[in-house]
């Protein structure tokens, strides 16, 4: 938190170790973030940034391309599972959810849990090991309900202990917040997303997300989301 008062409009002077000093306006402040405009670039230092946001973007590229193959492995595996018989289509687009007793958060289940958890994690958990800056990257249906996380949010619950579990225990739940529901909805090749997120304790940490559909058979199933921090 800035230990200085900051207001949208006003003019200030960012130093880096990128392109050295510059000044700016600031155009927004979000809750872990100010977003600013430069001015009075000097062409040495408009030829640094431009060179450092094509590094950026080379380093998001990779994440962007690894997160298209994924959700095409996993639509290929639940075809695969309804060729084999191991689960019907439409059990796949089972969106009748019961809830699991005792749990808190509440958690559900419905139809294609059981093999979410047997197809998701070989696909998933090699994107989490993929970039130190990754985050999580999971599964949401059109519902944005989040059927198998990764074995670090996989947890058991512990009882009476809320708190931890919704740190810890996070598959089997919905999250329909903004960049939750975007990410189940979109039918775009990808999108990107930048986002605060709750990590608990009065902690938020700003990841950028790679959204990819996941289709079955060609029908819209929900979506591959792959975040990391911005």
């Amino acid at each position: 938190k800035p230990d200085f008062d900051m207001s949208e409009g006003q003019p200030a002077s960012v130093e880096t170790q990128v392109f050295g000093t510059v000044t700016c306006t600031i155009i927004a402040i979000g809750k872990t973030s100010v977003h600013v405009q430069f001015h009075n670039l000097k062409d040495e230092q408009q030829a640094a940034v431009s060179t450092y946001l094509r590094t950026v973007d080379a380093a998001d590229l990779k994440l962007v391309e690894a997160a298209k193959e994924a959700a095409g492995k996993i639509s290929a595996a639940f075809e695969n599972a309804i060729d084999r018989r191991e689960i019907s289509e439409d059990q796949l687009f089972d969106f009748n959810y019961r809830p699991i007793v005792g749990t808190d958060p509440e958690q559900f289940e419905t139809g294609f849990t059981a093999i979410c958890d047997q197809i998701l994690p070989s696909i998933q958990e090699p994107l989490v090991k993929l970039d130190p800056r990754v985050v999580f990257c999971a599964a949401v249906d059109l519902k944005s309900y989040l059927p198998t996380h990764n074995a670090q949010f996989s947890q058991p619950q512990k009882p009476n202990d809320p708190l931890w579990n919704a740190a810890n225990s996070r598959n089997r739940r919905f999250f329909k917040d903004r960049a939750g529901m975007t990410a189940a909805r979109t039918t775009r090749e990808f999108l990107m997303q930048t986002y605060d997120r709750n990590m608990g304790g009065g902690k938020t940490v700003t990841l950028k997300e790679i959204d990819v559909p996941i289709r079955i058979h060609g029908r819209h199933w929900g979506g591959l989301r792959l975040a990391f921090k911005a």
